[in-house]
C-alpha cells in the first residue's frame, strides 16, 4: 500500500549572532508500509466459508458427485508441515466400487449422491496427509466458541494402523491442537485388506468445542484434519458430515463517560508525549494510533487487546491502526515515530466487564518534527555594503543534508535577536 507524499515544513533554531541565518527544511517523505504475510491464497479461491450466525455450516461432500475437485475452501495437502496455501482442490480418483490400491487423495462413496473425501497412502505418497477448510467470520461480533462434528469413514481396513488428529490455526500456517476433536486410532482396527464402499465403518466424532477465542469481525480461521495411515498397507479413509458452529461476543455496558482533551507535546523528529483526560471507564483508556490517515477502526467488544508505546509494535486494529496504551494513566510516551509525519491519535474508555469500549473515540493528531541540518551554514560574507542594502553571499543550500532552505534575520543594534521556534513557518517580514 502506497501513501501519498506529504509536505511539512519546520524551522531549526540556532544559537544567535550579529546576523544569523537560520535553515528552513522541506523535506518530502513517502512512506511505504508493507503486509508482509506468509500466506497469498490462489486466485482459485473465490471467497470462505462464511459464519455469520449461530447456525451448523454443515460440509458432506456430496456436491462432488464422482468428480475431482474439492467443494470450495476445502484443501487437501500430502505433507507434515502443512498450510492452506500448499494444499491443493484436485482429488487423485474417485471409487465407489473395486478394489482400488493406488495411493492418492480419494472422493470415496457410495453413489454419486453420497460421498466422503480422503485418502490412502503407500511407500511413494506417505503418510500423513492433510484435510484442511478455510472460514471467515462474517457477522458483526467476535466469535468467542466454536462447536464442531463430523464423521471419519473408513472405505478400505488393511494392516497398517489409521487415527486423526485435529488441529485450527488463526493464520492458515501455525495450528494449535485439539485434542478433544481426535480419533484414536483403536477405533479403526486394523485387519487383511478388504473394501466396502456402503462405508465399511463410519465413527462419529461427537461435537467438541474450542474456547477462549477472539476471531473478530471479517477476520479468517482455518480447520484441519490429520490423516494419519502410518504405512504402505494403508487403511483408505474419509471424513464426512462436518458441522461447524459459532458462539458471539453477546453485548456489554460501555462507560457513559468518553476520554476527551487529548494534547500532544514535547514532540521530537521520532517520539512525543500524549496526555488526555480520562472518562469513566473501569478498566482504564485505550490509545490508538496512525500514521498519515485518520484512524478508522475501533476496537471490538470483547477482545482483550495487546499494547506497545513503539509505535507499530502492538496489537493492529484494521488497517494500521497500532494500540499504543491501555491502562489507568492518562499520559504516556510514544516513540519509534519518522520524521515529519502527520499522526492521528483516538482514545476510547472501556470497562473491565466483558471488556467493554465506548465508541467513538476523540481524536486528535500533530506533526513530528523534521530532521535537523548536519551542518549550520559555515561562511556568511557581506559586500556593497550601501546605506540601504547590503549583499550577503553564503553557500548554496545543497552543501549541507536535510535542510532545503535559509531564513536570514536582521536586527538593530540594541534590540535582542528572537529566537524561532521548531514547528512554525515563518515569512518574510514576521
Amino acid at each position: 500500500m502506497y501513501y501519498s507524499p506529504m509536505k511539512v515544513k519546520q524551522i531549526n533554531r540556532v544559537k544567535p549572532s550579529f546576523l544569523n541565518v537560520y535553515i528552513r527544511i522541506e523535506l518530502f517523505y513517502i512512506v511505504l508500509f508493507c503486509l508482509a504475510i506468509g500466506l497469498f491464497i490462489p486466485l482459485t479461491s473465490v471467497s470462505q466459508i462464511s459464519i455469520n450466525t449461530t447456525d451448523k455450516v454443515l460440509e458432506n461432500f456430496d456436491g462432488m458427485a464422482t468428480g475431482l475437485n474439492c467443494p470450495s475452501n476445502w484443501r487437501l495437502q500430502n505433507s507434515s508441515s502443512p498450510s492452506y496455501a500448499g494444499g491443493t482442490s484436485l482429488l487423485n480418483y474417485q471409487s465407489s466400487s473395486g478394489s482400488p490400491t493406488a495411493a492418492g487423495f480419494y472422493n470415496w462413496g457410495t453413489s454419486a449422491s453420497e460421498r466422503a473425501i480422503g485418502v490412502m497412502s503407500s511407500g511413494s505418497f506417505t503418510s500423513p496427509n492433510q484435510l484442511i477448510g478455510y472460514f471467515q467470520n462474517n457477522s458483526s461480533n467476535a466469535i468467542t466458541e466454536l462447536s464442531i462434528s463430523y464423521d471419519c469413514e473408513r472405505y478400505r481396513v488393511n494392516l497398517a494402523a489409521a487415527s486423526v488428529q485435529f488441529y485450527y490455526s488463526l493464520d492458515g500456517i501455525n495450528w494449535i491442537a485439539v485434542t478433544s476433536g481426535n480419533l484414536a486410532s483403536t477405533l479403526l482396527p486394523t485387519g487383511l485388506s478388504q473394501f466396502s464402499f456402503s462405508p465399511q465403518l463410519s465413527i462419529p466424532v461427537p461435537t467438541f468445542k474450542i474456547s477462549g477465542l477472539s476471531i473478530l469481525s471479517g477476520n479468517c480461521f482455518y480447520l484441519r484434519w490429520h490423516l494419519n495411515t502410518t504405512g504402505a498397507n494403508s487403511q483408505g479413509i474419509g471424513i464426512d458430515n462436518i458441522a461447524v458452529s459459532a458462539s458471539f461476543f453477546s453485548g456489554c455496558t460501555s462507560p457513559t463517560i468518553q476520554a476527551s482533551s487529548i494534547i500532544v507535546e514535547n514532540i521530537t523528529d521520532t517520539s512525543a508525549s500524549i496526555s488526555w483526560t480520562r472518562g469513566n471507564g473501569t478498566a482504564g483508556t485505550l490509545l490508538l494510533a496512525k500514521a498519515i490517515s485518520a484512524i478508522d477502526s475501533s476496537p471490538i467488544n470483547g477482545t482483550n487487546y495487546t499494547s506497545n508505546n513503539t509505535f507499530g509494535l502492538g496489537e493492529k486494529i484494521g488497517d494500521y491502526n497500532f494500540i499504543i496504551y491501555k491502562g489507568l494513566e492518562s499520559k504516556m510516551t510514544i516513540s519509534n515515530l519518522l520524521p515529519e509525519t502527520n499522526y492521528h491519535f483516538a482514545a476510547f474508555e472501556y470497562n473491565t466487564s466483558q471488556t467493554c469500549y465506548k465508541t467513538p473515540g476523540s481524536a486528535k493528531n500533530a506533526y513530528t518534527l523534521c530532521l535537523e541540518p548536519e551542518n549550520q551554514v559555515r561562511s556568511l560574507l557581506a559586500s556593497d555594503i550601501q546605506a540601504q542594502q547590503i549583499t550577503l553571499n553564503f553557500p548554496s543550500i545543497n552543501s549541507i543534508n536535510h535542510a532545503s532552505g535559509y531564513i536570514i534575520l536582521q536586527h538593530e543594534e540594541a534590540k535582542p535577536i528572537p529566537f524561532l521556534n521548531d514547528g512554525i513557518a515563518y515569512s518574510t517580514g514576521y
